[in-house]
């Protein structure tokens, strides 16, 4: 399994070897792997080389670990916790160390429609609005596209950054917004054309809506955001816990 002989890095090849005990069937979905010591020994590589090629693994979503558990093999699809304390999918999968890519489709300073300007609170129907819609990809997947809209007044000049980072980093950082909370409405729903042509699935598949709203610390709107996820290739958990306190019988 391991050629010394070859100039390829060690972990390199450790990291193709697991890939195709993936690919060959070997070690399917949320199959558990060895543990380092004992990877490394089968091996015959130190447990550090073993760990570096885990952790290149990790970081392509090849699998996922949990603590005091073990390592998994990943079901191809990417998993958003609902519960954790994050305002986008995108710091999700920085957390996670998923690698992705983002693409501007759009982005534009434009008269607000009157449900998103009545959302946002603006006092007057035709204040503008930026927008930006954002395509998501992980690998070769197209998985989340994005509409975000903001007060235009409040961040003159938005639509000049380059948003290589997040519209919350931009509004954080340039802007100092201090954001608070936000609230995520889900919805299941078939794709229009237009969306199932940016994620590149056919008409009609089934996708994740989400209408996602993000406060500051003053409980002003400062985001209004439309997004669409691949049911095929997205799915959504919670982790819930029993009140103890609860009187409620259980049947």
């Amino acid at each position: 399994m391991i050629n010394r002989e070859d100039r390829t890095p060690v972990y390199h090849q450790i990291v193709d070897w697991i890939s195709k005990q993936i690919r060959d069937g070997a070690w399917p979905p949320h199959y558990k792997l060895p543990a380092e010591e004992g990877l490394a020994q089968q091996l015959g590589v130190a447990r550090g080389t073993v760990r570096q090629a885990l952790q290149e693994l990790e970081g392509a979503g090849f699998i996922y670990r949990l603590h005091g558990k073990g390592t998994f093999i990943s079901s191809g699809v990417i998993e958003h916790n609902l519960g954790a304390h994050h305002l986008s999918f995108l710091e999700q999968l920085v957390k996670n160390r998923i690698p992705f890519k983002a693409s501007i489709l759009e982005k534009k300073v434009s008269e607000a429609s009157p449900p998103i300007s009545s959302l946002l609170g603006l006092k007057e129907k035709s204040d503008p609005i930026f927008s930006i819609k954002r395509l998501r990809s992980v690998g070769p997947d197209n998985v989340m596209l994005s509409e975000n809209h903001v007060a235009y007044g409040r961040y003159p000049e938005i639509e000049k950054e380059d948003f290589s980072h997040s519209l919350y980093a931009v509004l954080e950082n340039r802007y100092k917004v201090r954001l608070a909370w936000g609230r995520r409405i889900f919805e299941a729903r078939i794709a229009e054309p237009e969306v199932a042509e940016c994620l590149s699935i056919s008409s009609g598949s089934p996708v994740f809506f989400t209408q996602q709203l993000v406060y500051d610390t003053d409980n002003r709107c400062i985001d209004c955001a439309y997004l669409w996820l691949r049911g095929d290739k997205m799915k959504l958990s919670v982790t819930v816990k029993r009140n103890p306190a609860s009187d409620l019988d259980i049947l």
